[in-house]
């Protein structure tokens, strides 16, 4: 199994290296040895030891880590990750991430300890103990908010019932409950929402959906939506969707396929009666070459029969040409046959550039060897003539706006045509902490546990504190320090209609 990855990123640079470590909790006996325990990806190469590295003792700083998760299988005790699992069903009970590192002793790996070293993300309780079916019972989240979950027949059996129970708000003391009724092939025939709404699904003999009753319609009057399907031996596949209108008749919208199932036409009501078509055309790689939109039939309804569109009888028409990479290279539009406008692209390598129409402006985007953007250039005409991608000088002006990145993708730093800089900092779970901009200054953010924005703090020192109930539903901002006196908004939900707001207070 690997249990390392090296990426050297681009050679020409330092600082784009990064290493993928990862462990495995196995047990041969029975037959798991593919269970993934902990993943570990830091900015270095992986021949650089743990001592060498630089492993925060906290999470508000990232030093060299980039991600360091965790799973434990089949111990809903655990409360940390442990390199010596021996799992015996597989069942993730306790995931978690790196919080904390302990400073460097030797050369030997700085695992987090215990609960101080990792931070608890969820932990899952399974009917292990009583049915023994692996279903989950109880998921908790890092904050302690407990989602249960409930299935009929209890014990084995065809599924025909699950409830889900989301946390006891503590706002105003009730618990939303959503109920999933399957059939013997698991799809489900009927949902209730948290306000005891019902929707319901029937299906065809192949399990694909035929009719959807919302909860404003009762199963004895026809239903909100219908589908319909043809796949038949020398006959053009379609499928269609047909939706209630106000008057008890059906919308219906067909998609026409080709004989590899890709879609070649669309028909759908048009507001004036008759169809509105759309066709595409494909050329022998499977590329879209060509299509054509917005055209009129006043004299049928939508079917599933496919109609060609001939050239120039259209009042939208795209021809795309892609070079021997399946790129595209020039994109052209048409009306009624009549060239409008023509853009193109071309590819360098580390750039693309495409020409503007009259009256717009040129761009070029360069990116480094891991395919991220790191400048785009406008230029001040319609084609971008540039003497650094072979155009002849002095080539076309432009005006450009630099990017750079942390090891792992996000965003570092973004620099202007003025030279005014934005950048961005990160903790150690990557969550954005810190950014600096030209106009409005420095600004940091801190996080709950379950990643929501805590506090906000800008340029002024002016703080601002959030609240949230156990849905994860925002219910107040406050100027820090957080008093009644101090309240900015607030918002309560529940009262009228469950999951909708009751009142916004500012």
């Amino acid at each position: 199994m690997q249990t390392q990855t090296s990426s050297s990123g681009d050679t020409a640079n330092e600082g784009d290296e990064t290493c993928t470590r990862t462990w495995y909790a196995r047990n041969a006996g029975k037959g798991l040895i593919s269970l993934t325990s902990r993943t570990r990806t830091v900015g270095a190469l992986c021949s650089v030891t743990d001592d060498k590295l630089s492993l925060p003792a906290d999470s508000a700083t990232r030093g060299d880590v980039l991600a360091d998760t965790a799973t434990v299988y089949d111990d809903t005790s655990a409360t940390a990750w442990s390199a010596n699992q021996t799992p015996t069903l597989g069942l993730s009970t306790w995931t978690g991430r790196a919080q904390s590192y302990p400073a460097a002793s030797g050369a030997g790996d700085r695992d987090p300890a215990g609960s101080a070293g990792w931070q608890t993300v969820s932990k899952i309780i399974y009917d292990t103990d009583t049915t023994k079916l692996g279903r989950p019972l109880t998921a908790t989240d890092a904050a302690g908010n407990t989602t249960t979950t409930s299935y009929t027949p209890a014990a084995a059996g065809p599924l025909q019932v699950t409830v889900t129970s989301a946390p006891k708000l503590t706002s105003n003391g009730q618990q939303h409950k959503s109920y999933a009724y399957v059939d013997l092939r698991g799809s489900v025939v009927r949902s209730i929402d948290a306000n005891m709404a019902s929707t319901y699904n029937t299906y065809d003999a192949l399990g694909r959906a035929k009719e959807t009753w919302l909860p404003n319609r009762a199963q004895s009057q026809s239903p909100n939506v219908k589908y319909d399907y043809l796949i038949a031996r020398g006959k053009q596949p379609w499928t269609s969707v047909g939706t209630l209108a106000a008057d008890g008749t059906y919308k219906t919208v067909y998609t026409i396929a080709d004989a590899l199932l890709r879609s070649l036409q669309t028909q759908s009501p048009s507001p004036n009666g008759g169809r509105i078509l759309t066709d595409t055309r494909y050329d022998s790689r499977g590329l879209a070459y060509e299509t054509y939109a917005d055209i009129w039939d006043k004299d049928k309804a939508p079917e599933g029969t496919y109609v060609r569109t001939e050239y120039g009888s259209t009042p939208l028409q795209s021809q795309t040409v892609f070079d021997g990479l399946g790129r595209a290279t020039s994109n052209t539009q048409l009306v009624y046959g009549v060239q409008k406008w023509s853009t193109s692209t071309s590819y360098t390598g580390d750039s693309t550039a495409t020409t503007a129409v009259q009256g717009g402006t040129a761009t070029r985007t360069i990116i480094d060897a891991l395919g991220r953007t790191t400048e785009t250039r406008t230029y001040g005409g319609t084609t971008p003539v540039d003497p650094a991608y072979g155009g002849a000088a002095p080539g076309t002006p432009y005006t450009s706006v630099m990017y750079t990145y942390t090891r792992d993708g996000k965003p570092a730093t973004a620099t202007g045509p003025d030279s005014s800089k934005w950048t961005y900092g990160y903790d150690l779970f990557g969550r954005p902490v810190t950014s600096t901009d030209p106009d409005k200054g420095k600004a940091t953010t801190t996080y709950t546990a379950l990643d929501q924005i805590a506090t906000t703090k800008d340029a002024r020192s002016t703080v601002l504190e959030y609240g949230y109930d156990e849905l994860g539903r925002k219910t107040g901002l406050w100027k820090s320090p957080k008093s009644d006196a101090n309240k900015l908004a607030a918002w309560t939900y529940d009262s009228v209609r469950k999951g909708s707001v009751t009142d916004a207070i500012r």
